[in-house]
């Protein structure tokens, strides 16, 4: 499995970089991102996926505005898949709404 132009691997939710890709995707083709997986396709799986899941909701659902459609599944490598970010129409523009303490170094 490879990285490509509507696929993003990330190992894991830690850090809010998807975040920026979820935009993109939703502004543009739209794409999947898998987490999990790291850079060289090996299969990590994520911790307490349920828990990872809800998370990733909240991130999405809080940061952008107006919420992309999207998908979370759980895979059974514990995997997570958020499932193709859709752009939903023309006129909409997805941004990540970055908290401060984010953009403070």
């Amino acid at each position: 499995m490879r990285e490509g132009k509507h696929l993003e691997l990330k190992e894991n939710i830690e850090s809010n970089t998807f975040m920026k890709t979820i935009s993109a995707y939703a502004n543009y083709d739209g794409g999947k991102i898998i987490f999990g997986i790291d850079d060289n396709g090996n299969v990590k799986g994520i911790l307490n996926p349920e828990e990872a899941c809800l998370n990733l909701e909240n991130k999405i659902n809080d940061s952008m505005k107006p919420v992309p459609e999207y998908s979370i599944e759980i895979q059974d490598d514990s995997t997570i898949q958020d499932t193709e970010a859709v752009r939903l129409d023309q006129r909409s523009h997805f941004r990540w709404l970055r908290s401060r303490s984010e953009t403070e170094t």
